[in-house]
């Protein structure tokens, strides 16, 4: 077997010693195999978060669908793996490389509804905004801005103010969620419907708000804005203030 310099240095500089002093390999120098066999649910601070980094980046631009797989993998619940931090962490390197598959793969990817309210989160503290919908709508401060809860709202306001001064662009993530709630309340009102749905949906902007108030007051105002929009000759606006009093949404 021949082999070249270039792999000989890469298995020099990949030599190290484990905790016991004994020789031990850094990497297995596949980016997707070290995707593969990251386990730990704690999260990694300091060096290894950017090792880490390093893995998911290198292991998107080898093979993007077998990333997505790996991905997945790590966030299947069903067969007992939830390393919560490395969904979230994939899923925001996804999104800065390809958005357009990000929102794709979060439809379908998504374990709790609090996965999409945490990427929103996360994604928008970063100011990565790349959004397709181009959603823009008045955002009203329903907060004392010398508050905690009136100085984010603010802070939210202003990351993500449109061309349009008076307009607010909506990150995908509150689109998407917002969409699926709005479905979710039609099934509720409907005294017919014999569709499932998921309640943990209205728990994150009910019961729960204090933790996500800023997502649930930007959610109810939009789910108002197309309610209006697109049912005025219906009793459905009616309805959802109704729910949303219900709800003890302030």
């Amino acid at each position: 077997m021949n082999v070249t310099s270039n792999q000989v240095l890469s298995n020099v500089r990949n030599l190290t010693l484990n905790k016991k002093g004994s020789e031990a390999w850094k990497s297995t120098l596949n980016p997707l195999i070290d995707m593969f066999s990251l386990c730990t649910k704690k999260f990694p601070v300091k060096d290894e978060f950017f090792k880490i980094i390093k893995i998911l980046d290198e292991s998107i631009k080898s093979d993007p669908i077998t990333y997505l797989k790996v991905l997945k993998f790590h966030r299947l619940i069903n067969n007992g793996n939830g390393i919560k931090w490395l969904y979230y962490l994939g899923m925001v390197i996804l999104k800065y490389h390809d958005n357009e598959l990000y929102e794709k793969v979060l439809e379908w990817s998504w374990q709790y509804p609090k996965d999409i309210l945490r990427l929103h989160r996360i994604t928008n503290m970063l100011k990565i905004h790349n959004n397709s919908k181009n959603i823009m709508i008045k955002i009203d401060n329903l907060h004392d801005k010398t508050t905690v809860k009136g100085r984010r709202m603010d802070a939210f306001i202003k990351n993500n103010k449109s061309n349009n001064i008076n307009l607010t662009e909506l990150p995908f993530e509150l689109i998407f969620y917002s969409e699926i709630l709005l479905d979710i309340f039609k099934k509720v009102l409907n005294p017919n419907n014999q569709e499932d749905y998921n309640p943990m949906f209205l728990k994150y902007l009910g019961y729960e708000k204090r933790h996500w108030y800023l997502e649930s007051n930007i959610v109810w105002q939009y789910l108002e804005y197309i309610v209006k929009e697109e049912f005025k000759t219906s009793n459905t606006l009616k309805d959802l203030i109704k729910v949303k009093k219900k709800l003890c949404i302030h």
